[in-house]
């Protein structure tokens, strides 16, 4: 039987200490960025990905927190739960006093401190039909040293701020380790156990549930970034109004590697030949973040003489070129059959909302979840359509 709510605990009663003066006005979850605060963002995606009951432990100024979704109309309607946890509260002691406010079998735990956007709704499906008790999901994060590339026995590189999203142990054979976003699904019987004693729930609750309990790890394929500090704070607010456009740009790199077959962490040069000259100004005031968070080795302005993919991004065309050896035309007829199958669904789900005695019938959720699909496969299949038209016959 499906479930009514899709609950997710959002952890937003930690103190800001790292963002200095703004940390010390608002709790960090209010922190503005594009003029909205973080909380903003993380529920609208979330509601885009059919979750639709919020659980906000709250602590450091928790008042304001409530006080702005009291005062916001467009929350009116959201199914919040706001509870005071305590200012000084641990984590785990945070998420033992609300877990009894959880009204699904599995839900999704996460830091009120981060912005994202990738298909979690798949990831929560999976995590579902598999069975599992805790998803992981992964993310890249950047390294503040240097690193000295070898390869053969011989140096041929150095990079500083390097992205990675996986790390190998000297004490542990055959183990790699990969990076927590700080997202989790977990299945509710996991907090039967007595854990609000804990003094770091990460440390002390995730290794003792994995060796009893079927645990999972996904990466995430999309854009994902915390804010951490000053220096994330100001990544964010330099391109104000143009972030979406950026975000959406690092995610339809990363899902057109997917389509491609293409490792996510291999470097990609672009193209920006057709781009108008805004868009051209929002990459290069942002060029560091964006080569890091796109795995960008080289942007040009012409056109280069190679092999390469045209996507399109908020109306803009953009050129990738892969550094590895790629035979496009292997890959076209997978998305090929990939664009029929979605223009299947979209004709199946245009009927359906010809059908006058559906309208009529069907719940309004319902109806809207229809509407919103034909949406998303439409954005879809003008992206595929897109790279199938640039790949040469």
């Amino acid at each position: 039987m499906k479930e009514k709510y899709k609950s997710v605990i959002i952890l937003c009663g930690g103190r800001g200490t790292r963002l200095g003066s703004v940390g010390k006005k608002l709790p960090k979850t209010l922190v503005k960025i594009h003029g909205k605060p973080i909380i903003w963002y993380i529920i609208k995606f979330l509601e885009k990905n059919s979750f639709n009951h919020f659980i906000l432990p709250v602590g450091y100024k928790g008042h304001m927190i409530k006080n702005y979704f009291k005062n916001n109309s467009k929350f009116k309607k959201v199914n919040l739960d706001i509870i005071k946890t305590g200012e000084n509260s641990s984590i785990a002691k945070r998420i033992y006093k609300i877990k009894k406010f959880i009204k699904s079998k599995n839900f999704v735990l996460l830091n009120g401190d981060g912005v994202f956007n990738f298909n979690i709704k798949n990831t929560f499906k999976s995590h579902i039909e598999k069975k599992n008790f805790i998803t992981f999901l992964g993310c890249e994060a950047q390294l503040n040293y240097g690193i000295v590339g070898v390869a053969n026995g011989k140096v041929n590189s150095f990079e500083r701020e390097s992205n990675f999203n996986a790390v190998k142990s000297n004490r542990k054979k055959n183990f790699i380790g990969y990076v927590y976003s700080g997202i989790s699904i977990m299945n509710t019987g996991l907090l039967k156990m007595k854990f609000d004693k804990f003094k770091n729930f990460e440390k002390e609750f995730y290794p003792k549930i994995i060796k009893k309990y079927k645990s999972s790890f996904k990466g995430i394929n999309g854009f994902w970034h915390s804010v951490d500090n000053q220096k994330d704070l100001e990544f964010f607010k330099k391109s104000y109004n143009k972030i979406d456009w950026l975000i959406n740009f690092v995610t339809s790199i990363r899902s057109t590697k997917v389509d491609l077959n293409i490792s996510p962490g291999s470097f990609i040069e672009i193209s920006t030949n057709e781009l108008n000259f805004e868009k051209k100004n929002i990459i290069n005031d942002n060029l560091g973040v964006f080569k890091r968070l796109g795995r960008v080795s080289n942007v040009s302005s012409s056109e280069l003489d190679k092999n390469g993919v045209k996507i399109i991004v908020g109306g803009e065309t953009v050129t990738l070129y892969f550094d590895q050896n790629l035979n496009l035309n292997e890959q076209k007829q997978k998305i090929s059959n990939k664009a029929k199958d979605l223009n299947q669904r979209t004709i199946g789900i245009n009927n359906k909302l010809k059908n006058k005695s559906f309208l009529k019938n069907a719940p309004k959720q319902i109806i809207q979840k229809e509407k919103n699909a034909l949406i998303e496969y439409k954005i879809e299949l003008k992206k595929l359509n897109a790279i199938l038209n640039s790949i040469k016959n």
